[in-house]
């Protein structure tokens, strides 16, 4: 009956909406400079409370009531660029306005809410992070994991082979996707992602989603989507840069940028090493080394579309390898990842726009370690091809989503010279629909609705080796699950600020990779064996976000706050447990476990951008912690942000609470895993980072000296100091 009432008011509302005494209002806001669209920009009628915003191609339609009008202009404003005031009788419908931009750039500081400048080819109702590279550039990180771990809700965990994954609001690493350039990077052993793969020095910025979301196929169970935009057009022919610090550290990275007849490409090699010594052992320390390559390529070619090229090809590829060597275990890994990325992107102006993407990946990995004076050698192979093929068709009021993913892969394992070959077959489908309010009204209104379904078929199969023992045949060999999203989203919208919430449900699932099943086969956790199951997620999640973008203060140019609450509940919890001391990784599935999390966040901007201070608390609330191991309940980030001139100056405050979990301490003869618990205390710290550029001639260079943590509350773990207080020298020239 409550469906049949809500129908008929809607009914009666169409009905007014159409047939009063309305004039349409309809047009285009784009960048003066750039001639893109503008989003999130405020049209409304002066001295009154009608008013809508433009999508995200720039467009809006108001319907205005004429007789309840007590003037005919309309106000154009949004923080980033000047008001704009326009009457009815010179304002011509499907035209294009042009904003000018203010003289303060915004460029150098955090986008917080759907300001994100990477189109992503469905709506996301998920508040996005977007990390400017003018906030990481040549200031000292030593990798990507500097940059996004005074992010809120987010965990590093760093292992001792340098290797850094990151988790998300108490997650598991292999339930954030990582994404460069919008291409799963994750790798096919575990899913994971090994944050050292990304060089900084050639991002254009990082977009941070959090949430369950529809950012890319395959984010339908994630906790958060990380995706790595690449810069593909650079201000220099030659960029050197040097760094050295602790640990007798040393890092340095050559880029070369050229246009050859309209084709942007980069070329990017970096090297690292560094060394850790053993606290209460004599003589031994763990040695890493890495490297390396990036090349990328992006060629927008055909007749202009909406200032766009109707055609677009991108060719990226990157390669990573890593050793490490533990003397006081006598433990060696190397490993070695390729990813070679193309996508092809066609504009068919009114049918929409189609890409299509392959991707080859490819990963080695050596491993050699000696326990219960028993060695040990394991090497996994992985050959993966992806395909998929998305399009999106939008119109005023309905955007329309349909993807498809095909898959496979092939893993060989070598364990103790005993060879078994695995293939995977997957097949993705992700279909979406999103149903928009283009008439919004003051000061309050339903802004959209979005339906979201993900089918995945995937089969397993074992190639046969003569003569050759193969695993047990407790792996599964057929998987077919499916997950769907449903959001909604109201907005706010007068001309001094932007509020809005979101609300998002989804039901996900995620199926353990090949690598996962032979290792839990492999090294089982109990005697009764350890076949992995299907992991399944609930999660809903309310986030607020509010933009007060016009102060009658000088010196506060904008304050941005956000407020998020959600709850995942689990069935089948997946776990990673470690060999103690080690780098080795096992995983069974726990049981059923829940987690819930508030986070809030603000930040004012001073003097037009160039002070920024942020504060951010999380805390989250876990039923069994032995489900979420090592993972911290509670975060708190303040900081401060100096951008002046050639002057960069950033300090931040982060305290972690404790944590728990498990690791293996024994394998028994029969491989049986002994596990114990172990504690980690809580721990806080100050990161400093200072940088300056100089111009010498046509030379352009710059200096940065950074500390990470400054107050040296130092965490053992395994007698490694992991968490102390270093330094870390960097310098560098553009030509």
């Amino acid at each position: 009956m409550k469906y049949k009432i809500y129908l008929i008011v809607l009914s009666l509302f169409i009905f007014i909406q159409l047939f009063g005494n309305n004039i349409v209002i309809k047009g285009t806001i784009i960048d003066s400079a750039t001639k893109k669209p503008i989003s999130n920009v405020n049209i409304s009628i002066k001295k009154s409370y009608i008013g809508t915003i433009t999508n995200n191609f720039g467009y809006f339609y108001l319907s205005v009531d004429t007789l309840n009008l007590k003037t005919n202009i309309i106000t154009i404003n949004h923080v980033k660029y000047k008001t704009k005031e326009i009457e009815f009788n010179k304002f011509k419908n499907n035209s294009k306005i042009k904003l000018i931009e203010k003289i303060f750039q915004f460029k150098n500081i955090n986008y917080y809410g759907e300001q994100n400048q990477y189109e992503y080819k469905q709506e996301l109702r998920n508040v996005i992070t977007t990390i400017s590279s003018a906030t990481f550039e040549d200031i000292g990180n030593v990798d990507v994991s500097d940059i996004l771990k005074n992010e809120q809700s987010i965990h590093i965990d760093e292992k001792l082979n340098g290797e850094k994954n990151i988790s998300v609001r108490g997650s598991n690493s292999d339930e954030v996707l990582i994404l460069y350039d919008g291409i799963p990077i994750n790798n096919n052993f575990n899913n994971n992602s090994d944050l050292s793969l990304i060089n900084e020095d050639i991002l254009d910025h990082i977009d941070v989603v959090r949430g369950n979301n529809v950012a890319s196929i395959g984010a339908h169970n994630s906790s958060a989507v990380i995706n790595f935009i690449p810069k593909y057009k650079h201000d220099y022919l030659i960029k050197f840069g040097q760094q050295i610090g602790s640990y007798n550290s040393g890092k340095w990275n050559v880029n070369v940028y050229k246009n050859i007849f309209g084709i942007n490409s980069f070329v990017s090699f970096s090297d690292a090493s560094s060394q850790l010594n053993y606290i209460d052992t004599i003589n031994t320390s763990i040695l890493n080394t890495s490297s390396n390559l990036t090349i990328g390529s992006s060629f927008p070619f055909g007749k202009n579309i909406d200032d766009e090229k109707k055609h677009k090809i991108d060719v990226n590829y990157l390669q990573n390898n890593r050793n490490y060597g533990n003397d006081h275990i006598f433990d060696t890994l190397e490993t070695n990842q390729t990813y070679m990325n193309f996508r092809f992107t066609e504009n068919f102006t009114k049918l929409g726009k189609s890409s299509f993407y392959f991707s080859n990946q490819n990963a080695d990995q050596s491993h050699n370690w000696v326990y219960n004076d028993s060695t040990r050698k394991r090497i996994i192979e992985d050959d993966t091809k992806i395909y998929q093929y998305d399009h999106t068709y939008k119109t005023d009021n309905l955007d329309f989503y349909f993807g498809y993913q095909k898959k496979y892969s092939d893993v060989l394992e070598n364990y103790r010279n005993i060879i078994n070959d695995f293939q995977r077959n997957e097949n993705k489908i992700s279909t979406g629909l999103q149903f928009k309010n283009t008439e919004l009204s003051y000061p309050f209104d339903l802004h959209s609705v979005q339906f979201n379904i993900v089918y995945e078929n995937v089969s397993d199969s074992k190639i046969d080796i003569p003569n050759i023992q193969l695993l047990s045949d407790s792996i599964n060999t057929a998987w077919s699950e499916k997950s769907y999203m449903i959001s909604t989203s109201f907005i706010a919208t007068p001309i001094n600020y932007h509020y809005k919430v979101n609300f998002n449900y989804s039901s996900g699932f995620k199926i353990p990779s090949l690598y996962q099943q032979i290792t839990s086969i492999r090294f089982p956790i109990s005697e009764n064996g350890n076949s992995l199951l299907t992991e399944y997620k609930s999660n809903f999640e309310m986030v607020n976000t509010l933009s007060i973008n016009k102060l009658n203060n000088n010196f506060i140019s904008e304050i941005l706050l956000t407020f998020s609450v959600f709850t995942n509940s689990y069935t089948n919890k997946m776990r990673m447990i470690r060999l103690k001391g080690s780098t080795v990784q096992y995983y069974d599935n726990y049981s059923d476990a829940n987690i819930f999390g508030i986070e809030s966040s603000i930040t004012p901007f001073f003097s037009n951008g160039i002070f920024k201070f942020n504060l951010s608390i999380s805390r989250y609330f876990i039923d069994d912690k032995m489900a979420f191991p090592f993972k911290p309940t509670k975060k708190i980030i303040s900081g401060l942000t100096i951008n002046y001139k050639s002057l960069h100056f950033n300090m931040q405050f982060f305290q972690e609470s404790g944590s728990i979990g498990l690791v293996v301490n024994e394998i028994n003869n029969d491989g049986i895993l002994k596990i114990e618990n172990m504690e980690l205390g809580s721990f806080e710290g100050l990161d400093i980072q200072f940088k300056k550029n100089f111009n010498i001639w046509k030379v352009k260079t710059y200096i940065s000296i950074s500390g990470k943590n400054i107050l040296d509350d130092q965490v053992i773990f395994e007698g490694i100091a992991i968490k102390d207080r270093r330094f870390y020298l960097s310098g560098g020239i553009k030509i």
